[in-house]
């Protein structure tokens, strides 16, 4: 009843493209406020929402807590979901607190109460107190979303709390409304932070990532194998034809801060660097990079590529050859039949997903000097045609098909 209460104190505006429906199927939810994030995210759920809008189901994009007078954040969202905002189906809904008076009067009585019952010193107690608090509130306001945007669906991408907390919210109001999460980015035993992930359906990208998650112990009704709706929408958008058209070896680099993690030491992400530089002397080659919305693998040692574009279609269309670490882009250009070399991916991904790429024609180097030696030995005309072919795989294409028969069928429409 406490919480019930507080949920009702909380007060937003809402404003959206169009008037907001009743009778929603689904509402997808996306936090990010950068620009490069949302472009990112957004097309995890393109054929998704070209699916509710064939099927003729109305369904939202919600942007929950966005700052006051950031107008620059709805320009985003309505750039990124442009070519569906001329159907009557979709819209772009746009949350913010109404009173930020409120919101610090109810922060600092959270902080004075779980200062009260944590223990430690008092500089630990007030740590502990203003994190408790600050995840409380959040946990608040996205209950009180929830109440605000009824649906029939909510879906999000794995890890975000707004989900576990909508699920929470679902379970003391008892609605009938279902949340689910979409996996976004590799599956791996060392994301911990999924261990008791509550949702009711996490669609994943493959069986590997499947046993991934139940090793992991997810809380969640049913973990589904869809394929990545992300790679619904590349794999159809990506030109192979325009390889025919290139002069030279395009290599693709596949950036991304890997410095964060154990398994990548300075010294050997200086060969790294070193590899791309000199790879870059090479007049039979054009190096591309694709840069990472969180950063470069290289701190204070930046880049020269040649690319005009960060745009991964317009990249993946053009290259014969890709270089990463272990980025779920790596998985695409397997799929797209191009040469991938993955540089300490062995450290990184469980046995299954190795064995995978590695059916998939992809390359797993021991040591970076390998790289140099493998582009050594490849020709433009051999290179050309090896990608030109068809894809590995197809059947990626219809995961939007699956999360929105799963969608439908939970309440047997």
């Amino acid at each position: 009843m406490f919480i019930n209460f507080l949920v009702k104190m909380l007060k937003f505006n809402v404003h959206s493209f169009r008037p907001l429906s009743t009778g929603n199927f689904l509402n997808i939810v996306i936090t990010d406020l950068r620009e490069e994030g949302v472009l990112q995210k957004s097309k995890s759920f393109y054929t998704i929402v070209e699916k509710c809008i064939k099927e003729e189901k109305l369904v939202n994009i919600i942007v929950p807590l966005v700052p006051n007078n950031h107008s620059d954040v709805n320009d985003f969202y309505l750039a990124s979901f442009d070519k569906y905002l001329s159907s009557d189906l979709f819209n772009v809904v746009f949350v913010e607190k109404q009173s930020l008076r409120l919101a610090k009067l109810y922060s600092l009585l959270f902080i004075c109460w779980f200062f009260i019952f944590s223990q430690g010193t008092f500089l630990t107690r007030v740590n502990l107190a203003c994190l408790s608090a600050l995840n409380f509130f959040k946990v608040l306001n996205f209950y009180a979303i929830f109440d605000l945007l009824p649906c029939d669906n909510w879906l999000g991408l794995t890890g975000n709390a707004e989900l576990l907390a909508f699920k929470l919210r679902n379970e003391i109001v008892g609605k009938k409304t279902r949340i689910s999460a979409v996996q976004f980015g590799q599956a791996s035993m060392d994301q911990f932070h999924f261990e008791d992930y509550h949702v009711d359906t996490l669609f994943v990208y493959d069986e590997v990532s499947a046993g991934v998650y139940n090793k992991l112990g997810v809380d969640v009704s049913s973990v589904v194998v869809c394929g990545s709706p992300e790679f619904e929408f590349y794999l159809n958008a990506i030109d192979d034809n325009q390889l025919q058209q290139q002069n030279r070896i395009n290599v693709l680099f596949i950036d991304q801060p890997v410095f964060q993690r154990s398994e990548y030491s300075s010294s050997y992400l200086e060969e790294v660097h070193g590899v791309l530089f000199r790879l870059l002397n090479n007049t039979q080659l054009n190096i591309l990079v694709k840069k990472h919305p969180r950063g470069s693998a290289f701190r204070g040692a930046p880049l020269v590529f040649n690319n005009k574009t960060d745009d991964i279609i317009e990249l993946m269309s053009i290259s014969h050859i890709v270089i990463g670490f272990y980025s779920n882009l790596c998985d695409l250009g397997l799929l797209k039949n191009r040469m991938v070399i993955f540089l300490g991916a062995e450290s990184v991904l469980p046995p299954g997903k190795l064995d995978w790429i590695v059916s998939h024609g992809g390359i797993i180097v021991d040591t970076v000097a390998e790289v140099e030696e493998i582009i050594d030995t490849v020709s433009i005309d051999n290179i050309c045609s090896s990608s030109v072919a068809s894809c590995v795989e197809n059947h990626l294409e219809t995961s939007s098909n699956v999360i929105y028969s799963k969608l439908v069928n939970s309440y047997g429409a």
